[in-house]
C-alpha cells in the first residue's frame, strides 16, 4: 500500500489548524504519485551542478539553488552542511556548525548529514575520539558527484582506510543524495564492533521531532515517522526495515525525509538508530543494543586488504502537492545501481 503522510502543524495556531485542514481534505483524495521515473537521472537532466568553492568545500547546485555543500575539514569527518529541500527548506540541524539555533545544543558529534561508528578496532569514530581525515577528493561533473579517499585515525593509530563518492540528483519535487561508501582494511582486519552509535546519519532540522522539548526551543511539534514495515513513531527504533521515513512541517513547508537502504548492504534489511529527537542512522551492527540479541551478534569482521561496501540515498520531498508512495522510490533507487 502506497505510504499516506500528513504532517500537520508549526507553531503558529492559525497556521497549524490551516495545515490541519489541508491535510485532512488530501486524505480523501485518489493517491498521485509523486514526479519519479526507474530509470536512471542523470545530473544533466535533473540539473544538479557540483563544482568545488575551496579546497575543502564542494558545493552542489539545482540550478541556481544550494542544495548542500560536502565539508570535507573542519569537523574530524567529512559532513554535509547545509542542507536545502526543494523550495530551499532546511532540512537539517544548524548546530553544532553554526548557532542559529541557540538551545537544542544536545550531541554536538550530531553534524547534518555525517558517518561514523562507535567501534572500529576499538577506536569510537562516532563521538570524534577518532577522525576521518581526507586524503584527498575530486569532482565528476557528469555525475554530479564527488569521490573522497579517506584515512581513519586516532592519533598515530590507522585504522582503515575508505572511498566514497556523494553524489546529488534533484526533480521538482525531490532531492537526494547518494552515498557509496567502500570500507578498507589497508592496515590489517578491520573489526565493527556491535553498538548502536553509528553509521550513516542525519539530524534533522528540529521541526521533524516526533516529541517536543521546550528546554531546547521545540515546545510542539508533529512530526511523524514510519518504517518499510509499517511500524510508527518510537517504535521504528532498532527495528530492521529497507527505508524510514520522517515528515512534518518545517518553518510552515510540509517536507518529507526518506533514507534507503540498499538490498546489496550487510545485515539488509538494516536496523535503525532512529531517535525521536530527530537522530536516524543506519546502523546494520548494532544487533545487541537494538534486536537484543547477544553481545557481539552484529559485529562484521574485514579480512586486511578485503573491504566493505555499503550503500544508501537521502530523499527530501516537498509534500504540499499530494501523499507519496514511497515504495516507487524504493524501486527505483534499487533500479538504479
Amino acid at each position: 500500500m502506497p505510504m499516506k503522510c500528513f504532517p500537520l502543524s508549526t507553531n503558529q495556531p492559525a497556521r497549524q489548524t490551516w495545515l490541519m485542514s489541508r491535510w485532512l481534505v488530501m486524505a480523501t483524495v485518489a493517491i498521485v504519485l509523486v514526479e519519479w521515473t526507474c530509470a536512471r537521472i542523470t545530473a544533466q537532466e535533473t540539473n544538479v551542478v557540483c563544482k568545488e568553492t575551496s579546497p575543502s568545500v564542494f558545493e552542489f547546485t539545482v540550478g541556481s539553488d544550494v542544495f548542500t555543500r560536502l565539508n570535507t575539514q573542519g569537523d574530524n569527518k567529512p559532513v554535509l552542511y547545509p542542507v536545502y529541500g526543494p523550495g530551499q527548506v532546511p532540512m537539517t540541524r544548524a548546530w553544532p556548525i553554526d548557532d542559529r539555533e541557540s538551545l537544542e545544543r544536545d550531541h554536538p558529534h550530531h553534524k547534518s548529514i555525517w558517518y561514523g561508528h562507535g567501534d572500529v578496532n576499538g577506536v569510537d569514530f562516532w563521538t570524534e575520539k577518532g577522525a576521518i581525515i581526507v586524503e584527498r577528493a575530486s569532482v565528476d561533473p557528469e555525475r554530479a558527484a564527488v569521490t573522497m579517499h579517506n584515512v581513519w585515525r586516532a592519533g598515530d593509530q590507522l585504522v582503515c582506510r575508505e572511498v566514497t563518492t556523494v553524489g546529488c540528483g534533484a526533480s521538482a519535487s525531490a532531492r537526494w543524495i547518494d552515498f557509496d561508501i567502500r570500507l578498507q582494511a589497508a592496515f590489517g582486519p578491520l573489526r565493527l564492533g556491535d553498538t548502536k552509535e553509528g553509521f550513516l546519519a542525519i539530524r534533522t532540522h528540529p521541526h521533524l521531532r516526533l516529541t517536543p522539548d521546550s528546554n531546547r526551543g521545540v515546545p510542539e511539534v508533529f512530526g511523524q515517522a514510519e518504517n518499510s514495515e509499517g511500524q510508527r513513531g518510537k517504535a521504528i527504533w532498532g527495528q530492521r526495515a529497507r527505508w524510514v521515513f520522517y515528515s512534518g512541517p518545517v518553518e510552515g513547508h510540509p517536507v518529507g525525509v526518506l533514507i534507503l537502504d540498499h538490498p546489496g548492504n550487510v545485515g539488509h534489511p538494516t536496523t535503525w538508530h532512529a531517535r525521536d529527537y530527530g537522530l536516524i542512522a543506519a546502523n546494520p551492527f548494532g544487533l545487541h543494543d537494538f534486536l537484543g540479541r547477544e553481545p557481539g551478534a552484529g559485529e562484521v569482521r574485514i579480512s586486511a586488504d578485503d573491504e566493505l561496501r555499503l550503500r544508501y540515498r537521502f530523499v527530501f520531498l516537498r509534500l504540499d502537492d499530494n501523499p507519496i508512495a514511497i515504495e516507487d522510490f524504493y524501486r527505483a533507487y534499487v533500479a538504479e545501481q
